[in-house]
């Protein structure tokens, strides 16, 4: 029972030296991302004017979220969606 006790306790110091090694990376986020997303246009019917807080995993970039939606939205709307994309 004590061996189990020590394997234990070994695992969840592993971790939490992994947690502590994962967070002090220079640009590595442990949390998710967040974006704030804005609909402008009479393509977007009740959309527009309207902003939302997407949030995307820890690894997701912005660049990643925007080709995204636009790609989305491109689809679903045609040309005309894709206006300017900040």
């Amino acid at each position: 029972r004590a061996s189990q006790i020590e394997s234990c306790m070994q695992r969840i110091v592993a971790l939490y030296n992994n947690i502590g090694d994962f967070a002090r990376g220079d640009d590595v986020r442990i949390f998710g991302s967040y974006y704030r997303v804005g609909f402008y246009g009479r393509e977007f019917q009740h959309l527009d004017r309207q902003e939302f807080v997407y949030k995307e995993p820890m690894i997701t970039q912005l660049n990643e979220i925007k080709d995204r939606l636009v790609s989305y939205w491109t689809n679903r709307l045609g040309d005309s969606a894709k206006g300017d994309c900040l």
